[in-house]
């Protein structure tokens, strides 16, 4: 395992899921060196993209922390093929800080093909920490998550948070937090703002989830503030507070 447990500065502004290795090295490069205070965590999603990670990682390694595995969107794609990429991923999930995102997307009509193909590689991949934090991404599909993830004795946070209350309680009583990010934004995401609201300050982080695709033109720092903003205003606290709360939680992840 590497350096997950990061030193976090007091004044390190954390973004606790982005996809700066979507950007171009030239974008990417720039987005970090232009925000120095800024501390981020990657979403792996296949082999190709951990490469960029690598690179990201070398170029700025107080700032940026890895993020190896094999995405539910990619599981279900016609290019995974699971003998060769979980091998892959057993070898660089030794260098990784974190794993993920690894996790189950039932999401679609056509989601039912391969659910249990999710499920297995799911299981896999939670069989190769070493101590490392999970990234988990699930999406209409809490219940058989939380099932599996009853087997295991794993941390982690589920990105992207969606859920109701009732759920967020169900993740972090088996020490799992929960990460909100631009979905919170929206005032018709009620279950998830209500969550946002109600959780144990512990059990809370941030996320840009930016860009979400290579193709996206959306700002992460952009994106990041208004999160912030948002979930201060939700939980009526400070910014700054928020902040300092988002630092200790990771950091205690991290240990």
């Amino acid at each position: 395992m590497t350096d997950s447990k990061m030193p976090i500065s007091s004044s390190d502004i954390v973004d606790c899921h982005c996809h700066l290795s979507f950007l171009s090295m030239h974008e990417a490069d720039q987005t970090v060196q232009s925000n120095p205070n800024h501390f981020w965590i990657l979403g792996g999603y296949q082999p190709s993209e951990w490469e960029a990670q690598v690179y990201l990682k070398k170029q700025f390694p107080k700032q940026i922390r890895s993020c190896y595995g094999l995405h539910p969107w990619y599981v279900k794609s016609d290019e995974f093929e699971i003998s060769r990429d979980l091998e892959a991923l057993k070898i660089w999930s030794a260098q990784a800080d974190f794993l993920g995102e690894v996790g189950l997307d039932f999401f679609g009509d056509d989601a039912h093909l391969k659910k249990e193909l999710q499920i297995n590689v799911f299981e896999q991949q939670l069989d190769l920490s070493t101590g490392q934090p999970f990234v988990f991404h699930v999406v209409k599909a809490h219940g058989k998550a939380l099932e599996v993830l009853n087997n295991f004795s794993v941390k982690g946070f589920v990105h992207s948070f969606s859920g109701s209350i009732e759920v967020a309680e169900k993740y972090f009583a088996e020490g799992i937090l929960l990460s909100f990010g631009p979905n919170i934004l929206n005032e018709n995401f009620k279950k998830g703002r209500q969550a946002v609201a109600e959780l144990p300050k512990e059990a809370l982080l941030i996320e840009s989830d930016t860009p979400g695709h290579p193709l996206d033109e959306e700002d992460p720092i952009e994106n990041l503030n208004k999160v912030y903003e948002e979930v201060a205003s939700l939980r009526q606290t400070s910014v700054d507070d928020l902040k300092a709360q988002v630092r200790l939680n990771l950091e205690n992840l991290s240990k």
